[in-house]
């Protein structure tokens, strides 16, 4: 690393996490939205969506799109452990993060779209296919630009202060777009009154409006982001990928974190796959109520953001880490009762928010300041500036647990009807 720049001013650090904001409502639209679409709940005895895909099992107890998701994610994520060293040891004048972004962001959105609008008016196996090639088509592009994109956290942040505000900037528009994806739900109904058409299609439509809105938000950091004016100065990182990862695999502290993302992804994505069902069987709510859930849980996430820079001054990361846990095994005992118990629904829905509120703003934060300042510090000690590599490690990890969760949800839905 040489040397020192000036810190990024205010502006541009915003511009930058506005990308976040963009992929996190593209991700969220397939990852959230997608297995609801095409395994939708049955309220009083009809399906929420027309049957465009087999929803039966097809190999031993899984189902088609739980295979798909599975599948899907495994190859996404070996392209993020090829994208970190990829983008680290690249030379583009352009500058070697932003070149990927913007090489990713327009095919993103139009993966994302065609993934939520089948070919064949009824359930097909063409669907599947058609499917499968939206979401692979997604996620590799997804992967070109997130790793490149959070490789920029410890290169824009200067400062371990720099660091936690840019993390804190991008837990916020991360909470902005999976709110925005969410609110589907919610906006479903209005769309397909006003404009007299069916809610499938209203559904669409809002992704496809979405889809364009996070695309505009996902060019801001490649307009804005100038690397050779805000970035601290680097050479590139010569080597085989592979080796690049086996390196910081062998840092004690980094392999132990990778057991907690793992964990971490593995649990929410449980949370965050669910809440629609939770709100509409479970609670027996209308659907729109899921967007209000949402939007209270991570407004009261928001609001507890302040919190979390004192508490990581009063208490080791680690403590604040297995509390969050905590939180998680709580909220998922009461969500097991939810069909038990005969509590106001304003009361179960203020439970599942509390619960939820203090595990969203700890892995909000501190996930992405630990590996920024890892990737830091690791470059102060070998001289190479690996970030990109890191998060590459750290997003192979999360998918893991996201495709673990991914094949179990569909599954467990057929089980329960």
């Amino acid at each position: 690393m040489k040397n020192q720049m000036p810190p990024a001013p205010l502006f541009v650090k915003i511009m930058y996490s506005l990308g976040q904001a963009g992929w996190s409502l593209v991700n969220s639209c397939l990852m959230l939205l997608l297995i609801y679409f095409y395994i939708p709940p049955i309220i009083d005895g009809q399906s929420v969506f027309p049957e465009f895909v087999e929803r039966k099992f097809v190999f031993l107890s899984f189902t088609t799109v739980g295979l798909l998701m599975f599948f899907v994610s495994i190859i996404s994520s070996l392209v993020d452990i090829l994208m970190g060293p990829i983008s680290d040891r690249s030379r583009f004048k352009f500058g070697r993060r932003r070149t990927f972004l913007a090489i990713a962001f327009i095919p993103i959105t139009i993966f994302t779209v065609l993934s939520f609008f089948p070919i064949i008016d009824g359930k097909s196996a063409i669907n599947a296919i058609w499917l499968a090639v939206g979401v692979i088509g997604f996620n590799i592009f997804l992967s070109m630009y997130v790793t490149p994109y959070n490789g920029l956290i410890a290169e824009l942040g200067h400062t371990q202060n720099d660091r936690v505000l840019l993390s804190t900037l991008l837990a916020v528009t991360w909470g902005i777009g999976m709110v925005g994806a969410n609110s589907v739900f919610a906006l479903k109904g209005v769309v397909a009154d006003y404009f007299q058409i069916s809610g499938t299609q209203a559904f669409q439509y809002l992704i496809l409006f979405f889809s364009i809105l996070a695309m505009i938000l996902m060019l801001m950091p490649i307009i804005f982001v100038d690397e050779e004016k805000y970035c601290q100065k680097s050479d590139p990182v010569d080597g085989h990928p592979f080796q690049q990862m086996k390196d910081i695999l062998q840092i004690p502290n980094f392999r132990r974190y990778m057991w907690v993302e793992l964990f971490y992804w593995f649990s929410t994505q449980f949370i965050q796959l669910g809440i629609a069902y939770y709100v509409t069987t479970l609670i027996g709510l209308d659907e729109h109520y899921t967007t209000i859930v949402i939007i209270g849980a991570a407004a009261c996430s928001f609001l507890s953001f302040p919190l979390v820079i004192p508490l990581t001054k009063k208490f080791d990361q680690k403590t604040l880490i297995i509390i969050a846990f905590l939180s998680f095994i709580l909220l998922f005992i009461f969500i097991l009762i939810l069909g038990k118990i005969n509590l106001p629904i304003w009361l179960i829905a203020m439970g599942i928010i509390l619960l939820n509120t203090f595990p969203m703003a700890i892995f909000g934060i501190l996930p992405m300041a630990l590996v920024s300042d890892m990737a830091t510090e690791d470059a102060l000690k070998t001289g190479k500036y690996r970030s990109a590599t890191f998060f590459g490690v750290k997003f192979f990890v999360m998918k893991i647990g996201i495709s673990m969760t991914s094949l179990l949800f569909p599954t467990l839905l057929l089980f329960g009807n």
